[in-house]
């Protein structure tokens, strides 16, 4: 049977935001400002006192190299790019939240967010938040023209998980941001000795044990862990709505590189392999203190601390991501120029907006739809810009453009194009419609 609970009736400790809020008893409370951190990985080479320390707080900036890259990644945000301009996140962490704003960062380019593309990804109900932690949104073409699969080969169409992955499957995590900050004067482990409360003890054994963060920079690190425990619905406050997933717990005596989320690391993606395949399993969304009774953030990343991870597997959120990404629209029905609004009129022979757009790009053809041929006017995306383009942000605009002063537009567009000119070619396909229709 799924395991449900929320906020501080999680029976392993208070529950964390990553980004800094408390949620403890239904209470909320800042912590001490500080730098977006990222994952806490316990990979350690002991040494002798007096040695130079061998091991880095920043770790694992590498890819795996098991089939597994930074391709995906944006250098300047949390989630994860899922291909054909979508990217997915943790709703909290985003710039801008539901109407997410600026630049993603991805293959060495920048691609504008595009306005009112951005989707909360519902739950179920069943006394839930209507929505979701889990945001999609899409991004346009740089200002070269190029998608991010033009200039990274390595860019994959990310695979959703069709199942939970199940208790003790290994999971590669992926984290921004700085990292671990260990103990110079622990040579054996890094690691600190806490108080029950979460205070650092200069000596001695304390209740927990574990390693604070520090700022390092926004870098992507990775790191493992093993699905513990079963299914679970979590929240923090208002900042943080339900969300149904699973946890890892980060364990002294674990894998290799052993990880743990911490603040600031919220829509890091989580990967298993299914079947000889890469998957992805879910996001990042909150941290759990290692203490039943302080959320301290020295205990958020203590052994026995654990983070909370979205179930992308669950059928009511991976039908809803899937018929995402199976739309062709990449915006409103008719905005072509991908402003957030379906614009257009002609005034004095000139059009404006959305119809200026198709006008300057008519009859523009390629082998199939996409973004490319969208902002060219290909509205129904069968790959050419055409008369049913313009039918549909005719109507989009409310039906008032006349065929006849588009297609003048149309011909002061393409005053050099051979006979028949688009202009007569709209004019002709128009003619022809009208007759079917009287037929």
């Amino acid at each position: 049977m799924a395991l449900s609970f929320h906020g501080a009736l999680a029976p392993y400790g208070g529950l964390a935001r990553l980004g800094g809020l408390v949620c403890v008893a239904g209470l909320a409370m800042l912590l001490a400002p500080g730098a977006a951190d990222a994952l806490v990985i316990k990979s350690f080479d002991p040494y002798e006192p007096g040695q130079v320390n061998p091991n880095p707080d920043l770790i694992n900036t590498d890819p795996p190299g098991n089939g597994l890259d930074f391709a995906n990644l944006a250098t300047n945000r949390s989630g994860i790019y899922l291909g054909d301009h979508w990217f997915l996140t943790a709703w909290h962490a985003q710039p801008g939240g539901s109407t997410p704003t600026g630049n993603v960062q991805l293959a060495g380019s920048s691609f504008p967010v595009i306005a009112q593309s951005a989707v909360r990804i519902a739950n179920s109900g069943g006394g839930l938040d209507a929505s979701s932690d889990l945001l999609m949104y899409r991004i346009g073409l740089d200002a070269a023209g190029n998608s991010p699969e033009d200039l990274d080969s390595g860019i994959q169409s990310i695979v959703i998980a069709d199942q939970l992955a199940s208790t003790g499957t290994t999971l590669t995590m992926f984290g921004r941001g700085a990292a671990r900050r260990q103990n110079e004067d622990n040579t054996q482990t890094g690691t600190y000795q806490f108080s029950s409360s979460g205070a650092i003890l200069e000596s001695g054994t304390g209740a927990y044990e574990g390693f604070l963060t520090s700022s390092s920079g926004n870098v992507w690190q990775w790191g493992e862990n093993r699905r513990y425990g079963g299914t679970r619905t979590f929240s923090a406050g208002p900042l943080v709505n339900d969300t149904r997933g699973f946890v890892v717990r980060f364990d002294e005596f674990g894998l290799e590189h052993e990880a743990q989320a911490a603040s600031g690391d919220s829509g890091g993606p989580v990967f298993w392999q299914d079947g000889g395949q890469w998957v992805l399993a879910g996001l990042h969304h909150v941290v759990f203190s290692a203490s039943s009774t302080s959320s301290s953030v020295n205990l958020q990343t203590a052994f026995n601390a654990q983070t909370g991870i979205s179930d992308l597997s669950n059928s009511f959120y991976r039908s809803q991501i899937q018929g995402l990404r199976d739309q062709t629209e990449y915006s409103l029905l008719g905005d072509i120029d991908l402003d957030g609004a379906v614009t257009g009129e002609i005034v004095g022979g000139v059009a404006t907006g959305d119809l200026a757009a198709m006008a300057a790009n008519w009859m523009h053809s390629a082998p199939e739809g996409d973004l490319k041929t969208w902002v060219r006017g290909d509205i129904n995306q069968d790959g050419i810009t055409d008369l049913d383009d313009f039918v549909l942000l005719r109507d989009a605009l409310g039906g008032a453009i006349e065929t006849a002063d588009f297609a003048a537009v149309v011909s002061a567009y393409s005053a050099a194009t051979p006979e028949p000119s688009a202009a007569a070619l709209l004019l002709t396909a128009a003619a022809a419609a009208a007759a079917r229709r009287r037929r």
